[in-house]
Parts: C-alpha cells; structure tokens; sequence
C-alpha cells in the first residue's frame, strides 16, 4: 500500500502551503476575524494561483477531477485561515465536483468555466435524509414549464458572497419527494439575511427568504431528468460535503496542535520549558497521532471519490474523526496556554471558535455514526 502522495499533489500541497505562509500570517488573519471582514482581496489572489479548476474537466477549462488535490488545499489554507477554506470549499466542492457530476450539460457549460477561474462560489441550502421529519420548509408549485419556489433556508453558508445557490424543494405530496433547483442569487424574490456566528468570521451562514421565486425546469440540477431526484441527488452531495469539512477541520487541528508546540516550547516553568513535562509532552503526543489519522482517513476517503468508488461511509468517518480531533486539539491548546489561551490576543481562542463549526456543518455527528452503525448492518 502506498501512502506517497502523487507528484502533482505533492506540488500543490508545498505551492498553497507556501502560498498560505506568505498571504495568511497570523496579523493579516487577526485583523480580518476581529473585523468579521470578507476576505475578498485574499480570495482574489488565492483564484489566481487555479486551484479552483482542480474538480472541473478540461473541456470546461479545469484540470480535471482532483479531489484529493482538493482537500489537500482546504487543509492547507484552514491550517491558518478556515473561513478562506471555505471559500475555496464553496467553488471547488459545492461548484465544481457537483455541477460536474451532477448537472446538465447546459449548466456544465454556463457555471463550470467561472468555478474553475475561482470566481463563482457556490452555496448549499439542501436537506438531507437525517432532517427529513416534516417536508422540508421550502415548497415548489409547478407553473407550466416553470416553478415557484417560496420558504426559507436556514444556515445556508456563505449565501450573501455566492452566485449560485442549490435548494431543496418539495416538488410532491409524499415525503422524501424533493427536487434540487439551481437558483441566480440576484433573482427577483430571493433575500439574504446575513448572522453573525461564533467562528468562520466573514464567511459565514445566512437565512435565505424565497417568495414566490420563478425558476424554469432547466434550472432544476440535472435538468429534467432530476425532477424527484433530490434525495438521491443529496446523498452525494453531502459526501462531498463532509469531505470538504473534514479536510478543513484537520487543517484546524493541526494549525492548532503547532501553535500549542510552539508555546510549549517557548514557555518556561520551574527553570524548563514546559513541552518538556510528561504531562503536556504526553498531552501532545495524543493530539498528534489521532490528527494524523484523522488526515488518513480523508485521502483515503477523497481517493476514493477521484477512483469513483462510493466514499460516502469513509467521508462520514473522517468528518467525525476530524471534527473532533480538531475541537480537541484546540480545547487541549487553549489549557497548555493558560491564562494567556484565554485572552483575545492569542490566536487559540480563534482556533477554538473555528473547530465548534466542524461539529455541526454538515451533518451532525450523530447522525453520522447512525449512518455509519447502519452500514454496519446494526
């Protein structure tokens, strides 16, 4: 079994690391979160090294399907700034690897040449199978070859930056009878109500008001054909999903493991330096190995996507690990840093509030080892 990462991916991994060290330097970052500003100067720079093209075929001018590529890249850029990672996550993972896989060949054409240029985020307001007690909150009456969508969505990240917004709607009387719409953020009857949240600061969740928004069938994901679909549509996307949050809360994990190394190492108690006491050192030491395998557990997950093997268990696996491997790390790095952990001045109370988003964006761990328990045959 090799472990090795490919030459390509081993480029991008070291070009956006280096990228992420020069660009994303923790004063940069500090004034950003402390401003909840969006950091459009940054994502326009990030779109200009390409990586966005990395899940778009190349006849849609991309570089062709790369998901692990991908992950690579939304671990490196939350190594420092998770809220850019998102970005990144909103036009490589809910942009291309879904219109590409997903959409019709006219929304291919119109929607994938500007994800791959890093200019077109798109945003998910979709309802997975674990939240389906009631039909979902927005509806869609048929109009002769049109649609009217009215509702709200809740949550919805990054709504008030993208362009493209895929939603849930219930097109039938049963339950479980939904279709997925490709909506223009600018169209008539859509609003967005930006929340301001604990973590991801400038880029963050929105509620999205829909009345009486007209959409043509061809605007449905997939076009025609994906009239009904949305459950099965949805169960794809969200792996996709979880991937991209999983990459990004190793990247969490890890930015805070290594500032709480540095501390450690730094700080001096009793004439030592405190890394040197079995009981951080040890403390240390369990946050690096389940880090680490936490990062396994998404290239082998993303492997599998780039493979086109069915990822969505491993997927569900890694979010787990990785989501609580990253709250951890940064719960463990604020007690190595004591007082000082507890102040605004120290990045590991932003470490902190980031990890909190990676326990429920997506979907909930709960309903993760459910559907992993399931799998089992339990």
């Amino acid at each position: 079994m090799d472990f090795e990462l490919t030459r390509e991916n081993l480029m991008i991994r070291d070009a956006i690391r280096n990228w992420v060290s020069k660009e994303c330097n923790r004063d940069v970052v500090g004034e950003l979160d402390a401003d909840w500003a969006f950091p459009g100067k940054l994502s326009k720079k990030l779109a200009k090294l390409g990586f966005s093209g990395i899940t778009v075929p190349e006849e849609f001018d991309g570089e062709g399907k790369n998901i692990l590529g991908s992950c690579l890249v939304v671990e490196e850029i939350a190594y420092a700034y998770p809220a850019l990672a998102a970005i990144f996550a909103a036009s490589a993972f809910n942009g291309g690897a879904v219109i590409a896989e997903l959409g019709s060949q006219q929304q291919k054409e119109n929607h994938l040449p500007g994800i791959s240029r890093g200019t077109f985020l798109v945003a998910l307001a979709i309802v997975d199978e674990d939240s389906r007690a009631d039909i979902p909150a927005v509806k869609a009456l048929k109009s002769d070859d049109d649609f009217v969508l009215s509702g709200k969505a809740s949550n919805v990240h990054l709504a008030d930056q993208s362009k493209l917004m895929i939603i849930s709607a219930q097109t039938g009387t049963e339950v479980g009878e939904t279709t997925l719409f490709c909506l223009d953020i600018a169209q008539d009857g859509i609003s967005i109500e930006p929340r301001k949240n604990l973590g991801y600061r400038g880029a963050g969740f929105c509620d999205v008001n829909l009345t009486n928004v007209h959409v043509h069938q061809d605007q449905i994901l997939g076009g025609k054909a994906g009239l009904n679909r949305g459950v099965e549509q949805e169960k794809q996307i969200v792996s996709y999903q979880l991937l991209a949050n999983a990459a990004a809360a190793v990247g969490i994990a890890r930015g805070a493991l290594d500032y709480a190394i540095d501390h450690a190492r730094q700080r001096v108690q009793f004439s030592q330096k405190i890394g040197s006491f079995p009981a951080i050192g040890h403390k240390m030491a369990e946050i690096a190995y389940r880090c680490e395998a936490a990062q396994f557990m998404v290239y082998k997950a993303a492997w599998q996507a780039d493979q086109g093997q069915d990822f969505s268990r491993a997927a569900a696996g890694a979010k787990c690990l990785a989501a609580e491997s990253a709250v951890n790390s940064a719960k463990e790095g604020l007690q190595i840093l004591g007082g000082y952990g507890y102040t605004m001045e120290y990045d590991i109370q932003r470490y902190l509030r980031d990890s909190m988003a990676s326990l429920f964006v997506g979907k909930t761990l709960d309903a993760l080892k459910d559907q992993i328990s399931v799998s089992l045959g339990l």
